[in-house]
Formats: C-alpha cells, structure tokens, sequence
C-alpha cells in the first residue's frame, strides 16, 4: 500500500473545496426568486353586485434569461352565480381557461390580472387566487384576492374603504371615473402603458360621497391600447385596466 502523501492530501483538500462550493452556489440559485409579483392595488375588496372587478399585478423578471411561466386562476371559495377569469399580459381569457403559459424577456415587466365577476346577491364573500410558476422549478407565487358583495358605495361612507369604477370602459373622450370617499381626500391618478411605464398623472381634492372625474385628458395623446388608470387615495388604492379607443 502506498503511503499518502502530503501533495495528494492536498489536491484531494482542493477537490473537496471546489465541490462544496459548486453545492453551495447551485442551492443559492435553486433558492433565489426570478421573479417578483406586486400587486398594484388592495386585495381586500368590496364591490356592488353585477359587476367584474379586476386586482392587477406587476410580474418583474428579475433574471438575464427569458423566464417560462405557468399562470393558473384558482377558485377557493366562491359563491354560486359569481366567476372568476384571469388576464396575463395583453389577454384576457374566459373562466373555463384556468391556466396559461407565458414568456416574459429578460429584465423585463409585464402584467396579470384575477378577474372576479360579482353575482347579485348581497353580502357574500368570494376567494380566488392566481398562481404564478416557473416551469421547470418549484418556484411559485400565488396572490389572494377577497371579494364581498355590498348594497351600493354609499355602504361605504362610514368605514375606511371606498370604491371607483371607470365607464365607460373601452375608453373614450367621454369616459369619467366615479368614486366613493368616506371623508376628504387628496385623489391621485396615475396612468401606465402595458409594460407599467408611467405616462400621465394629476392630483384632485375629493369630496366625502360621490366623486365624478372626466377622464379625456390622461390619455388624449396617446394611441389607442391596452393602459392602466391607478387610483390612490388616504382609504386605499385601486387600479383599473382600460382599453382606450382614440
């Protein structure tokens, strides 16, 4: 038997090192998020029944590859006559399609939507959520959204919430958005392009109950498509997808 020498404890010393850190350097990346999903407004809802009411996310790929995701909607809990649909990216689907593959470019940012139509009935609760994964990992986000059907905005005047819907929708010069306050409030309305570049914004002094907005000057330069019409106020945020018809 040949003696081990003191160069091969060495070399075997260095081989030990470089396969721990290549060990080490694969569960970091196994462990580190591609992607980050923002939602671009409260998740927590009320609305009047009759209606769809769309909760957007922000989806950021946070890598230098092009990432190949699976976007699926899932219903948890939601009452007869209510429906749940998503939209990712630029399209939208019908309910009885629940999941989508979708490609989003290296550092780039792009969008998804749950969209919950709710039924007539009043005082119900819906819950859904929209699931986001890499295919070929395990990595996976999912996003919750609560909705409860409420009598009308005027519901809302003595909480701290409120609600804002635009119409017409698709958009038009003369489209207006509508909102409830419960108390005075500086309103603030951001648009977005559909890759979340802003583009126009203004700041309104909102009265306690309805508010009535024309809409025709956040958009009028621009060309007809697919944009996102952020509302902020001290009880809350809300965004809205419209398409804008020039």
């Amino acid at each position: 038997m040949k003696p081990v020498t003191t160069s091969f404890l060495k070399r075997l010393f260095a081989s030990a090192s470089l396969l721990l850190l290549l060990i080490t350097l694969a569960g970091s990346n196994a462990s580190a998020q591609s992607i980050r999903v923002t939602a671009l407004e409260d998740t927590i809802r009320h609305s009047e029944p009759n209606v769809t009411l769309g909760v957007w996310y922000h989806v950021e790929n946070l890598t230098n590859d092009t990432l190949h995701l699976l976007f699926r909607s899932v219903r948890t809990s939601v009452p007869t006559g209510w429906g749940v649909s998503m939209c990712v990216g630029s399209a939208c689907y019908p309910e009885f399609i629940d999941s989508v593959t979708y490609d989003i470019l290296p550092r780039d940012l792009d969008s998804c939507a749950l969209d919950l139509y709710v039924g007539p009935e009043v005082g119900l609760t819906a819950t859904a959520s929209i699931t986001i994964q890499r295919i070929g990992t395990t990595e996976l986000h999912s996003r919750t959204v609560v909705v409860t059907s409420v009598d009308a905005p005027e519901a809302l005047l003595p909480t701290t919430t409120f609600l804002s819907n635009v119409y017409p929708n698709p958009f038009n010069s003369q489209s207006v958005l509508q909102m409830s306050l419960p108390n005075r409030g500086n309103i603030g309305l951001a648009v977005y392009d559909i890759s979340g570049r802003r583009i126009a914004g203004t700041q309104i002094n909102g009265t306690p109950g309805i508010n009535t907005i024309p809409l025709q000057h956040l958009l009028q330069e621009q060309t007809s498509g697919n944009y996102f019409i952020q509302v902020t106020t001290p009880y809350g945020n809300r965004t809205h997808r419209v398409t804008y018809l020039r």
